[in-house]
C-alpha cells in the first residue's frame, strides 16, 4: 500500500522521527508491566516504539513492546526495519531521536545508511566535559550561548561532534551568597550536521510535532485502548489503529494541495461525520449534503480528487 501511494506524491529527502511512548493499562493484561510511566508512576503499561515521517505524519513503523522495556531495547533492529520500508525513490535520510537512542552502535548504524542524525544527548557524566567547553554568545540571545566539540564516548569507535546550548537561569532569591554562582540549563546533541548549534538546537524542538502524532494515534484513533488479556491481541489492535491513522493520513496528503494541518478528531468531524440524506430518485441512490454546509466546498474538493486516483 504504501509503495502505491508514494508512487503518486513523494519526496526524495525523508525525516524520520524516533520515539517511544507509554500505554498505561489497568489491570494484569499479558505484557503489560512496570515500567518507565512519567504521569502515573507504578502502574503498569506496555511500551511501543514508533517512526514516523515528518513530510507527510505518516507513522513508518512501530513494535508493539511490554511495559518493562527501555526505549532502546531491539532499537537496531527496529531501526534496520524503518529503513528497508522506505521507498526507493527516497535518496537521502535525516533521523532526529531522543536520548534513549544515545548509542554509539545505533549511530555507527546510522552513518553505514549514509544519514544526517541529530540524536539528544544523556546529560549523566557528562555535565562537567560541558562545564569544560568554550562558550559563545548567541548574538540577539541574551543570556543563551552555544559551543561544538568532538569527543569519543566509552564504547565508541571514533570521535563525533557534540553541539550544545546553554540557558543562564534565574538566581534562587531565598540563596543569600557574596558571590553568586550561575545557574544554567543545558541541551546537548550529537550530530553530523553542519549548521549552527542554534539553528541544530531549533531543528530538534522540530520533533515535539511528533509528540501530537503520537497523542493522535493513541487517543483519536484507539491505539492507546486495550481491550483483551493477550499481548499479540493488543498487539493486532494497536497495529489496526496505525493502520487506520495512515489511512486517514494519506487520503489527506494525496487530496490536498497543501499540507494539512488537522488533527484526526476535526477531520473526521468536517469529511466523515457528515449529515446527508440518502434518497432513491429514478432507481438511484443519491447522497446530497446540506446546503448549508460550512466545509461543502472542501468535502466536494476531495471527493473529487479521490475519484481520480487509480492504484491499479
Amino acid at each position: 500500500t504504501r509503495t502505491k501511494v508514494w508512487e503518486k506524491k513523494w519526496f526524495g529527502r525523508a525525516t524520520l522521527d524516533f520515539d517511544s511512548t507509554v500505554i498505561g493499562v489497568n489491570g494484569s493484561q499479558e505484557g503489560a508491566e512496570k515500567g518507565f510511566n512519567p504521569k502515573k508512576k507504578g502502574q503498569k503499561s506496555y511500551h511501543p516504539l514508533l517512526c514516523f515521517i515528518a513530510e507527510n505524519r505518516e507513522c513508518l513503523h512501530s513494535w508493539f513492546r511490554t511495559g518493562s522495556a527501555y526505549t532502546g531495547n531491539g532499537a537496531a533492529d527496529f531501526l534496520k526495519e524503518c529503513f528497508s520500508r522506505l521507498p526507493k525513490r527516497v535518496w537521502k535520510v535525516f533521523v532526529r531521536a531522543d536520548s534513549g537512542f544515545f548509542n554509539g552502535s545505533l549511530i555507527d548504524l546510522f552513518e553505514e545508511k549514509h544519514s544526517e542524525y541529530l540524536i539528544k544527548v544523556k546529560m549523566k557524566n557528562l555535565a562537567s566535559l560541558l562545564m569544560q567547553q568554550n562558550w559563545q554568545k548567541i548574538k540577539g540571545k541574551e543570556g543563551i550561548e552555544s559551543t561544538r566539540f568532538t569527543y569519543k564516548c566509552n564504547g565508541w569507535k571514533k570521535e563525533r561532534q557534540f553541539v550544545a546550548i546553554r540557558k543562564k537561569l534565574e538566581p534562587n532569591s531565598n540563596l543569600k551568597t557574596l558571590f553568586p554562582i550561575p545557574e544554567y540549563e543545558f541541551f546537548c546533541y550529537v550530530t553530523n550536521l553542519k549548521l549552527s548549534p542554534w539553528k541544530i538546537h531549533k531543528c530538534y524542538g522540530q520533533r515535539s510535532t511528533s509528540e501530537n502524532w503520537i497523542e493522535w494515534c493513541k487517543n483519536h484513533m484507539a491505539s492507546g485502548t486495550i481491550r483483551t488479556q493477550d499481548f499479540w491481541a493488543n498487539s493486532a489492535i494497536f497495529q489496526t489503529s496505525i493502520l487506520a491513522y495512515n489511512l486517514m493520513v494519506w487520503m489527506m496528503w494525496l487530496n490536498t494541495k497543501t499540507n494539512f494541518h488537522e488533527e484526526p478528531n476535526t477531520i473526521r468531524a468536517w469529511l466523515i461525520q457528515v449529515p446527508a440524506k440518502l434518497i432513491n430518485r429514478s432507481r438511484q441512490f443519491i447522497l446530497t449534503l446540506s446546503e448549508d454546509y460550512v466545509f461543502k466546498g472542501r468535502w466536494l474538493e476531495i471527493e473529487e480528487s479521490i475519484s481520480t486516483l487509480n492504484f491499479a
